[in-house]
């Protein structure tokens, strides 16, 4: 895909749910197994986000000038996105949720109603380490019964 001809219809594609995007959540996808990506890919559709794995470059020309223009700095290595259009939640607590049975699927940044959060964030750190606690708590209630 050497050719602007080619490339440029992908970067409408992706601008197009960008424009409709509540949330976009980048992720890196390395490590997981065939069944793993297809259960995601099941499980986010189910819930009404489109997940979808491009170039970086493509993304970043796709990105510019809009509210999720701070993922720019998170595209490196492999990368997939999901859009939230719908509910602004929906990504982040279905990737936090698969998370539990994929070790490897890791969370890189993501743009909520505008706002940039990264694993640096203290907003996520917290929400994340409240959610692994109660899983953590679930296992331990559930293992005694």
């Amino acid at each position: 895909m050497a050719k602007v001809e080619l490339k440029q219809p992908v970067v409408e594609e992706i601008k197009g749910y960008v424009g409709q995007a509540k949330a976009a959540v980048l992720v890196d996808y390395r490590g997981l197994t065939v069944a793993q990506d297809t259960e995601l890919r099941k499980k986010l559709r189910d819930a009404g986000v489109v997940y979808k794995v491009y170039k970086n470059t493509m993304l970043n020309f796709a990105f510019k000038g809009t509210e999720f223009e701070a993922l720019a700095n998170d595209l490196n290595g492999p990368t997939a996105v999901a859009f939230g259009l719908e509910d602004a939640t929906v990504p982040a607590r279905v990737i936090l949720e698969c998370t539990k049975t994929m070790p490897k699927l890791e969370f890189k940044a993501g743009v909520v109603e505008g706002t940039y959060y990264d694993t640096r964030s203290s907003y996520f750190q917290i929400t994340w380490k409240l959610t692994v606690t109660y899983y953590k708590l679930c296992s331990c209630t559930q293992a005694d019964r």
